[in-house]
């Protein structure tokens, strides 16, 4: 709600003052781990991590889409996603949402099996957006 409220807010200026640019940007589950060992104890329990979609961002590519941010060349008010491409788990994404999502929950697929449940195709698009640290390279040994 508090998201949905300060966007409103940045339309709301942006729609007085037509010249200035506001960002704002949704990162979903920043993990704060660098070395990713927490992740381990999240696969015993996938459940947990349901509300989130299993998504999730490094702290390091949150840092770098707030320098992009900062850089972007528009006007207005833009809202980002920006997370990891994958989701946060061993099992694969349609297996996570059957067994754990209710039925019917709506969802758009894209190509492979771990996608991320949320789109960063606009922060990719207008920010340049490239997270460069997941967990499949820290956790080698599964």
């Amino acid at each position: 709600m508090s998201k949905v409220l300060g966007e409103q807010i940045a339309d709301s200026i942006v729609s007085v003052h037509q010249q200035m640019t506001v960002t704002s940007l949704r990162f979903p589950g920043v993990n704060f781990d660098l070395s990713y060992e927490s992740f381990r104890e999240r696969w015993r329990n996938p459940q947990t991590r349901a509300n989130g979609f299993w998504t999730y961002i490094d702290a390091r590519d949150a840092a770098a889409t707030c320098r992009l941010a900062l850089e972007a060349k528009f006007t207005g008010h833009e809202v980002f996603i920006a997370s990891a491409p994958l989701n946060c788990m061993l099992q694969p994404t349609l297996a996570l949402v059957r067994e754990y999502l209710p039925r019917g929950a709506k969802f758009k697929k894209v190509s492979g099996t771990h996608w991320s449940c949320v789109d960063s195709t606009k922060a990719r698009r207008l920010l340049g957006f490239n997270p460069k640290h997941v967990w499949q390279d820290y956790l080698k040994d599964r």
